[in-house]
């Protein structure tokens, strides 16, 4: 079925503390700037944890999780030292 978000204001920092204290912390790194925006923390944790947890268990360490701001738009990195996914 249909998901409908829950949009709240969220702090990014806190936000990829909390995924990364869940998984693994000894093998992933965090990096992001202080700042807040509005989301589904809920939908967004699912996916970065997903993407985080794919990375730990299908690439090379280390695993790096990163979130910045440019303007309005948030952006987020799941990066490791594996081969890349393959394009389709």
């Amino acid at each position: 079925g249909l998901i409908e978000p829950r949009y709240e204001i969220c702090d990014a920092k806190d936000l990829l503390e909390e995924i990364v204290s869940q998984i693994q912390p000894a093998s992933v790194s965090l990096k992001s700037g202080n700042f807040t925006f509005r989301t589904d923390p809920v939908l967004l944790h699912t996916v970065l944890a997903n993407l985080v947890q794919n990375a730990i268990q299908h690439g090379r360490g280390p695993v790096e999780l990163e979130a910045w701001k440019d303007g309005q738009t948030v952006h987020f990195s799941v990066t490791n030292s594996g081969p890349p996914i393959p394009m389709q």
